[in-house]
């Protein structure tokens, strides 16, 4: 969400979300802003396609960081297993998740907490994207802009490139003027 950038909810009617939002949403991590804006709201929810794919990859991830540290006996001798290819954010979340983990002495109370957390990640996916009454729906680009696609090589990451395109041609293809999109490409260009 934009860094703090108050909204006035009569303003917009429809959002766009990135990937950084929805895991906000998620895990409960900006003080319950996403939730508000995606349940509280009465704004139609929308992505694009690109941050469906980069949101369901990255609860994959941590799905299988979190198998993985279950499987370990000993949390000191723990490691990434190589297989996953973690992003600077998947680090720091699970140096968090580890040093929570390191102050509980018995270990079903870490084996609990684990399983709260894949919760979190499947009904996160769930509600957002694949029961009936989903809060978002993804959209795909009508046509994406290669012009302003390749005008957006000062973005580094080519995921967040392909979200300002999916996020521009959203608003085009619509008669409402009436949108609003809470992205922070700083914080996405890391998950």
């Amino acid at each position: 969400m934009s860094s703090g950038a108050p909204y006035a909810p009569s303003n917009f009617s429809e959002v766009f979300y990135d990937t950084s939002v929805l895991l906000d949403f998620v895990l409960s991590q900006d003080n319950g802003r996403a939730k508000q804006l995606l349940t509280n709201h009465p704004s139609e929810n929308y992505t694009g396609n690109t941050v469906e794919r980069e949101f369901r990859d990255l609860i994959e991830r941590r799905k299988n960081i979190l198998k993985s540290i279950y499987k370990c006996d000993d949390l000191e001798d723990w490691n990434p297993p190589s297989s996953i290819n973690m992003s600077q954010n998947d680090r720091s979340w699970c140096g968090e998740l580890m040093t929570e983990l390191d102050q509980m002495a018995a270990r079903d109370r870490i084996e609990d907490r684990l399983e709260f957390e894949q919760r979190k990640l499947r009904r996160g996916i769930d509600i957002l994207f694949d029961l009936n009454n989903n809060l978002i729906e993804s959209v795909w680009p009508n046509r994406l802009n290669t012009r302003l696609l390749g005008g957006l090589g000062f973005i580094d990451n080519n995921n967040d490139r392909h979200v300002v395109c999916e996020s521009a041609d959203w608003a085009c293809s619509s008669d409402s003027d009436n949108r609003y999109f809470p992205t922070d490409l700083r914080a996405s260009a890391k998950t």
